[in-house]
């Protein structure tokens, strides 16, 4: 089963692909490094990378946002818009994510992201808190998993009865 995925948006007429090298990093960090739940800030790429996980729709402006600076929000926008008018929510976060996950410099920060989980993990010595953090980093992967690669929904096997002719 082939999942789309994608990683261009139509701006004014071009074709503009998702692009992800140290300006992405740095922008995302200038401007989408707000602070968690608990009022820390783990950097604007960690967010934007748990906001497509999470299928965030302003993680998907913010990914388009650093991955094209050049242009303007409502530019960006509206072409995530109509892409999605085209392809569907799904296409265009899964494109998110590989471009993510795939390109050089980005994927060292993917890396990053999912080894600083593992330290606050290791770091915690509550049992419960333990818990409760390795049962988040294991949805989330899950989570990622699954919706990058779908299980192709097999069909129910028909079996043969004593009324049907073989």
């Amino acid at each position: 089963m082939s999942v789309k995925k994608i990683k261009e948006i139509v701006i004014n007429g071009n074709v503009k692909k998702a692009v992800g090298n140290i300006l992405f990093v740095k922008r995302a960090d200038a401007i989408f490094n707000e602070p968690n739940a608990d009022g820390i800030k783990q950097g604007g790429f960690a967010n934007i990378y748990t906001g497509l996980i999470n299928q965030d729709a302003s993680a998907l402006s913010a990914f388009w946002a650093c991955a094209l600076p050049g242009y303007k929000e409502d530019a960006i926008d509206n072409a995530i818009n109509d892409a999605i008018v085209e392809n569907g929510w799904d296409a265009l976060f899964r494109g998110a994510i590989e471009v993510l996950e795939e390109d050089l410099v980005l994927k060292g920060q993917v890396e990053i992201f999912w080894n600083k989980m593992q330290m606050g993990l290791n770091r915690t010595k509550d049992p419960q808190d333990r818990a409760d953090i390795e049962e988040s980093i294991q949805t989330m992967k899950e989570l990622k998993d699954e919706y990058m690669n779908p299980k192709e929904e097999v069909p129910e096997e028909k079996t043969v009865t004593e009324t049907e002719e073989v």
